[in-house]
């Protein structure tokens, strides 16, 4: 049950008065009535949302540790490839220039 007091009988009042009837009065102030406590959101909600958006910065927080780790592995890996491949063309050109320099 919601916390929140919703005056009906001021509400189908105050409808009476704009013209309505009696029953339309009634049957719309308590149509509102129940609108507003299926809707609205408890104490008890609001701290289930905030305990869920507090799990879901833990989750993203924990991706993000892993995907850092998870990136500076790729950039070791990516620098090795790399430097064995500096290695590869500096050979294979101090070959070329070897064979151009024994053909001239």
């Amino acid at each position: 049950m919601n916390a929140i007091a919703f005056d009906t009988l001021k509400f189908a009042k105050r409808l009476k008065e704009a013209g309505f009837t009696e029953q339309q009065a009634e049957a719309l102030a308590n149509a509102e009535a129940e609108f507003i406590e299926q809707n609205l959101a408890t104490k008890r909600d609001i701290a289930d949302v905030k305990r869920d958006i507090a799990d879901i910065k833990r989750d993203i927080k924990e991706l993000e540790v892993t995907l850092r780790n998870e990136i500076k592995q790729l950039e070791v890996t990516l620098r090795g490839d790399i430097k064995q491949l500096d290695v590869m063309l500096r050979g294979d050109i101090k070959t070329a220039r070897c064979h151009a320099t024994w053909r001239d």
